[in-house]
């Protein structure tokens, strides 16, 4: 599946976040949250409280776009999209290296 649009995904919590890639949604999530600098403090924070709270999920924080498949697969965000598609977390985890 090829995109090009600006991506917009939906959290637990109703939010809205865009992003033109996963890195910039994972910005865009850190932003909404005092304290994380980085997008890889985000992703490790949000991957411990996953493995507390979801009963030892696992979120992968090597690559955010494996991130995000993961939180969606977690319920952390319910709905992504681009160009007018839904997106699935296998979606995401095609856009690694441009898969």
């Amino acid at each position: 599946m090829d995109f090009e649009g600006r991506i917009t995904i939906t959290t637990e919590d109703g939010k809205f976040f865009h992003g033109w890639s996963a890195s910039e949604l994972v910005r865009a999530l850190a932003d909404d949250m005092w304290g994380p600098e980085t997008n890889e403090e985000y992703m490790q924070g949000v991957s411990h409280r996953c493995g507390v709270w979801r009963t030892g999920a696992r979120v992968r924080v090597d690559d955010e776009c494996l991130f995000i498949a993961d939180i969606m697969r977690e319920g952390v965000v319910i709905m992504a999209v681009r160009d007018g598609l839904e997106l699935e977390p296998e979606d995401f985890e095609r856009m690694v290296d441009g898969r």
